[in-house]
């Protein structure tokens, strides 16, 4: 038997079929979209592990040192050494891991062999210190760079390239 609503069933005879708008979703993801491209282009890596694997070194052993050791290259062959961490375990030397010192360019151009002193006091103090952070200014050439981290590698096998 048929009924006066056209067998439209429970609701009266209203078509349940409807059309959703896209246009403000599409509009929002378009404006996201452009944000996230945006903002993508002020990311950047504070530090890059640039470390090689050091034939015969066992990273099994290795304990977290309290200690970081930063070497900023800076125009005209002049470096900054700083040290920053945990006091020393000597007493009476509460600045024993934090400070910065210059090291003036020789003749040659970077003062390798006073950075190299000032590794080998930090690794005296601090034997596990095998890594450290080296930054330089824009306009110091990336040769440069290259040639100071393997004139470091024997003494800080783990050499992470950073920027200031």
């Amino acid at each position: 038997m048929m009924t006066g609503d056209g067998g439209a069933g429970p609701h009266g005879g209203q078509n349940q079929d409807f059309d959703i708008n896209l246009a403000p979703i599409i509009d929002c993801f378009t404006v996201l979209i452009t944000f996230l491209l945006a903002s993508a282009s002020f990311l950047a890596i504070g530090i890059f592990d640039s470390s090689v694997a050091v034939p015969g070194a066992n990273d099994s052993n290795a304990k977290a040192v309290p200690v970081r050791v930063d070497v900023e290259l800076n125009t005209n062959f002049e470096m900054t050494f700083k040290l920053s961490g945990a006091p020393s375990a000597k007493k009476g030397d509460a600045n024993g891991a934090n400070y910065t010192r210059k090291l003036p360019p020789v003749r040659s151009g970077w003062n390798t062999e006073q950075l190299m002193k000032e590794l080998e006091t930090v690794q005296a103090k601090w034997p596990g210190a095998q890594s450290m952070v080296l930054s330089a200014a824009d306009d110091v050439e990336y040769v440069h760079i290259v040639k100071l981290m393997e004139t470091l590698r024997p003494k800080m096998p783990n050499v992470m390239l950073g920027g200031f």
